[in-house]
């Protein structure tokens, strides 16, 4: 594994574990929700982690689709409700303000969670079916 994927599964882990303990800390949000949110990330990160490690690969290969589609659903419904309670549900924000917060919000989640999705679905979607 090439040394700056490794920083990044660094940095995602080190930030999720920073956002979950900051959620938890401050009941940001209903225990299902960072459930959900843990679930999402643990099996993105197996999906993500097999496709940079053939050994791993070989270990989860028989229920890598379904780590990867539990993580994805999980990761859309996650993020769709966060952005429903902070964005639209936010009334001191102007029209503006809300279609301004919710696109540049959303254009980091998947500049920041890009790299985990494609890894995972080409390591169980691709892998899988395509061969590749």
């Amino acid at each position: 594994m090439p040394a700056w994927v490794s920083a990044y599964f660094a940095v995602y882990i080190t930030f999720t574990f920073w956002s979950l303990t900051d959620d938890i800390k401050n009941k940001k949000g209903a225990w299902w929700s960072i459930t959900a949110e843990i679930v999402s990330d643990l099996c993105l990160l197996l999906a993500a982690f097999s496709f940079w490690l053939s050994s791993f690969r070989a270990v989860v290969e028989q229920a890598l689709l379904a780590f990867f589609a539990l993580g994805f659903v999980l990761f859309v419904i996650h993020a769709s409700l966060v952005f429903r309670r902070q964005v639209i549900a936010d009334t001191e924000l102007s029209l503006q303000g809300k279609l301004f917060v919710g696109f540049s919000g959303t254009a980091l989640v998947l500049l920041f969670s890009g790299p985990l999705l494609w890894w995972g679905f080409s390591a169980s979607v691709r892998g899988s079916y395509a061969g590749t």
